[in-house]
C-alpha cells in the first residue's frame, strides 16, 4: 500500500509540475513572513528573477523539506563581515566566535539568534530557490540586528547565499535597511546587481528614500503539489 501511495504521489507530482510556467522558478518559503517582506522590499528583483509573477504569485512544493541544518550553518559557517562594522566587532570567521558562554544563543532548523550585552542578532532562512538560475539551490536569508545602546533602531540585511558547499558561507548583501520608529530607509540596494560577492554601500544621512514598513500578512498556499501563493492582497 505504501509503495502504491508513493507511486501515486510521484505521478501526481509529475502531472502538476508540467502545469508550472517554465519561466517561473520554484520557491520553497521556509518563513512566509520573511519572504513576503523581501518581496515588498525587492519587488523589481523578484520579478526579474522570476520568483513571482506580475500578480505576486509564486510556485512552491506541497511538501517542504530540509535543510534542517540551516540554523547551525548560520552560527558556525556564515561570515558576519557584512555587519561587523555596525556591531563594532572586528572581522571574525563566524557568528558563534562572537559569543561567550554567558550569551543567549538559540538554534532552530531554519533560524539562529544570539543576544549579548551589546546587541541581538536574528538570522532566518526565508526561502530556498534558484536565484541565479544556475540549477543550484540558493538561500535567501534575513538578518535583523539591534544594538543595546539604540533599541529604537535596527538594521535588516537581505542576504543571498549561493555557494552552500563552501566551508565559509560568504553572503551577497541584496539590500540593507534601517528600521527606526516603524519607518524603513534603504541604505543600499544591490538586488538587481549580478552576484559578485558581499557588498555593503554606506550612504550619508538624507540621501536615502524613506518608505513605510512592508506588510507582514501571512498568505496561505492552495492544496496542490505545485502551489500558487499570492502576495497581491
Amino acid at each position: 500500500m505504501k509503495k502504491l501511495l508513493l507511486l501515486t504521489l510521484l505521478s501526481m507530482s509529475f502531472v502538476l509540475s508540467a502545469c508550472a510556467p517554465k519561466s517561473m522558478r520554484m520557491v520553497d518559503a521556509k518563513d512566509e513572513v520573511a519572504f513576503v517582506t523581501m518581496y515588498h522590499a525587492m519587488k523589481p528583483a523578484m520579478l526579474k528573477n522570476e520568483l513571482v509573477d506580475s500578480k505576486g504569485n509564486w510556485y512552491a512544493p506541497l511538501i517542504s523539506t530540509g535543510p534542517e541544518h540551516a540554523g547551525l550553518a548560520f552560527l558556525d559557517r556564515l561570515s558576519p563581515k557584512f555587519c561587523c562594522a555596525y556591531l563594532g566587532e572586528p572581522p571574525v570567521k563566524s557568528f558563534r566566535s562572537m559569543t561567550t558562554p554567558e550569551d543567549d544563543v538559540r538554534v532552530g532548523p531554519w533560524s539562529a539568534s544570539l543576544r549579548t550585552q551589546d546587541y541581538a542578532v536574528k538570522l532566518q532562512l526565508a526561502a530556498v530557490t534558484d536565484w541565479n538560475d544556475d540549477g543550484k539551490e540558493d538561500w535567501l536569508v534575513s538578518c535583523r540586528v539591534v544594538l543595546a545602546s539604540s533599541s529604537d533602531e535596527s538594521r535588516e540585511y537581505f542576504l543571498l547565499i549561493a555557494d552552500l558547499e563552501s566551508p565559509v558561507l560568504e553572503p551577497f548583501v541584496l539590500m540593507e535597511c534601517r528600521h527606526m520608529f516603524r519607518r524603513v530607509s534603504v541604505l543600499s540596494d544591490n538586488s538587481l546587481s549580478r552576484f559578485a560577492g558581499a557588498v555593503t554601500v554606506e550612504v550619508e544621512q538624507g540621501q536615502v528614500d524613506v518608505t513605510q514598513a512592508p506588510g507582514r500578512t501571512r498568505h496561505k498556499f492552495d492544496e496542490s503539489n505545485l502551489r500558487s501563493s499570492t502576495l497581491s492582497h
